[in-house]
């Protein structure tokens, strides 16, 4: 091998050595790690789909799916357009088994945030879930839909 090849050899190598460092941070869109309690794992007591009411399959039916790095949304009447579903991308703060998760917005399919605070205080008892907005107060109640299959994927736009 010549000088220049052996030259090249090692770019290549340093270069594919990066790259297989710098994976994981790729996969979040170079979020940084979570930080001060914060996790990108979903609770499992939280995980899975919530209806408004229980209301989980009609076409009026409006849910939430969380998942690990975020949750998926619905309006109730959703008919397919696009402004009826949404991507939540965002952090969890829990103590393992707790009924009181706090969520903090990333980033949606309609904005990009960076909130020091947590965006929502969501608390679980049973199959009911009370998602209340830290900023302004309002609070939603939701019933754990049921026959759902778990999924541990992370949102993607």
């Amino acid at each position: 091998m010549t000088r220049s090849q052996i030259i090249l050899v090692v770019v290549l190598l340093a270069l594919g050595g990066f790259l297989a460092w710098s994976t994981k941070e790729m996969a979040f869109r170079y979020e940084p790690q979570p930080v001060g309690g914060f996790t990108r794992d979903v609770p499992k007591n939280l995980d899975g789909l919530w209806g408004e009411h229980g209301d989980c399959t009609s076409k009026k039916a409006r849910t939430l799916d969380f998942m690990d790095g975020g949750f998926r949304w619905k309006k109730s009447g959703a008919g397919g357009g696009r402004d009826n579903y949404g991507l939540v991308r965002g952090l969890y703060k829990y103590d393992l088994g707790a009924s009181r998760v706090f969520f903090k917005l990333n980033e949606s399919t309609e904005d990009t945030v960076s909130h020091t605070e947590p965006e929502y205080d969501i608390t679980i008892s049973g199959d009911t879930m009370v998602r209340r907005h830290v900023f302004d107060g309002f609070s939603e109640v939701f019933q754990r839909c049921r026959d759902q299959e778990p999924r541990k994927d992370v949102p993607k736009y």
